[in-house]
């Protein structure tokens, strides 16, 4: 049979070990920023310090700069159709401003 006592030493250990977590997660979210309430320009230096080797980008997001991987469909470019590529001058809106990695044909 357990001994009472080693019942509720392990009680006691796992409340203070509950409180402590509980005490971190309140601490990490009271410190957090919204993503909402944050600008474009904001966003985009959190992406670039989380993906510090890039993400691709919708070709239509209105924040593209040159050296940006983007991806999708855009008139004008690869005639309409999807591609992936490197935006060589923004905001890219022909062939001429995307290194072209792929192209749908």
């Amino acid at each position: 049979m357990a001994n009472p006592d080693t019942n509720l030493l392990l009680i006691n250990q796992l409340r203070s070990e509950y409180d402590q977590l509980k005490l971190d997660y309140d601490t990490l979210i009271g410190n957090s920023v919204s993503i909402d309430s944050m600008s474009a320009a904001q966003k985009r230096e959190v992406i670039e310090n989380i993906f510090p080797n890039g993400v691709a980008i919708d070709v239509n997001d209105p924040n593209i700069k040159a050296g940006d991987k983007v991806f999708g469909e855009k008139v004008g470019i690869n005639g309409g159709k999807w591609f992936f590529g490197n935006v060589i001058t923004a905001p890219p809106t022909q062939d001429s401003h995307i290194d072209f990695k792929y192209e749908e044909i």
